[in-house]
């Protein structure tokens, strides 16, 4: 998959985005960084992943699977951007924060990155 290919993302309050993804590093600890960002105006529509204090090899993700990114997982899950099963979870205040390995595809997303 390529941040240029555009992608249909509804919400789980059902609304329905036009998306792309951008796909950049947080700068605290460059743990990768996944954003969805409308295909027109490029405004943040989410943020896929959340940075944890721990740092991650470049083939991991940190998904924010919780509270208005319910089913992000499994939205990243149906695009073949991150394998089935996570590989760990880290907690972080109340909420377990699950951690994926990318697929080749979702590897692409981050080349050059």
């Amino acid at each position: 998959m390529k941040t240029t290919d555009r992608i249909k993302y509804r919400s789980q309050f059902g609304h329905t985005y036009d998306c792309l993804f951008k796909a950049t590093r947080y700068a605290s600890n460059g743990n990768l960084a996944l954003i969805l960002v409308d295909a027109e105006t490029e405004e943040r529509i989410l943020t896929a992943t959340v940075n944890t204090d721990i740092a991650l090899p470049d083939d991991r993700i940190a998904v924010k699977d919780y509270s208005e990114n319910a089913g992000v997982a499994d939205f990243l899950k149906g695009l073949g951007i991150i394998q089935p099963t996570e590989v760990v979870s880290i907690p972080s205040g109340w909420v377990e924060i699950p951690v994926f390995e990318l697929t080749e595809s979702g590897k692409e997303l981050f080349e050059g990155v």
